[in-house]
């Protein structure tokens, strides 16, 4: 599945989906970052869910929190955190 994905920290981020996953329920998942090939892969928990009831149709999806995230992807994340911030994104 292909998802817009938002508010990426260190931490977690957040997918748009139209079928949210239930609460507390971990996953992996694998995401793309701008100008880097390779995909980015970790293991999160659901920590938040917008859906229909609670959000309306507009803007559905997960918040996830990363459980398990190797070193090397870690570092990818925040090079593209600090490279957002720096040009203002």
């Amino acid at each position: 599945d292909f998802h817009n994905c938002s508010n990426l920290s260190e931490n977690g981020i957040f997918i748009e989906t139209t079928n949210p996953y239930p609460l507390h329920e971990v996953v992996d998942i694998e995401f793309n970052l701008p100008g880097v090939h390779d995909p980015v892969r970790v293991r999160a928990r659901v920590v938040s869910v917008l859906d229909e009831d609670n959000a309306g149709a507009s803007i559905m999806g997960n918040g996830f929190s990363f459980e398990h995230v190797a070193t090397a992807e870690l570092q990818l994340i925040r090079s593209y955190i600090d490279a957002a911030q720096l040009a203002g994104i």
